[in-house]
């Protein structure tokens, strides 16, 4: 299996699009990092990606970009809302040293 980590940038985006018959056929589960605040673009590549039945991992807390600082919204409209009757996903944390699983509680 591999995890292609992704930012959430219009042509990464384009690339899931475009690729996601692949992706599914390959077994290749990406690694979403979302990066801007254009939603409908991620929303766009998330529906090619589930209309593929494709697995593939969102962060909930980005840590670069204008979705830095902004996880809250990001699983509120995109996780809790677009992705709620969906199986083939996962959340995930992206940790470091100056995020550590107590400070991704809120998420």
């Amino acid at each position: 299996m591999y995890y292609p980590y992704v930012r959430g940038k219009q042509f990464e985006l384009q690339m899931l699009r475009e690729m996601a018959p692949q992706l599914a056929a390959w077994g290749f589960t990406p690694i979403i990092e979302p990066v801007k605040k254009n939603l409908p673009v991620l929303k766009r590549t998330l529906d090619a990606l589930i209309d593929n039945n494709c697995r593939f991992v969102m962060l909930a807390n980005p840590n670069v970009g204008e979705m830095q600082n902004d996880g809250e919204s990001l699983v509120n409209e995109i996780i809790n809302e677009h992705l709620a009757n969906y199986n083939h996903y996962s959340v995930g944390l992206n940790l470091s040293a100056k995020i550590t699983l107590d400070d991704t509680d809120d998420l």
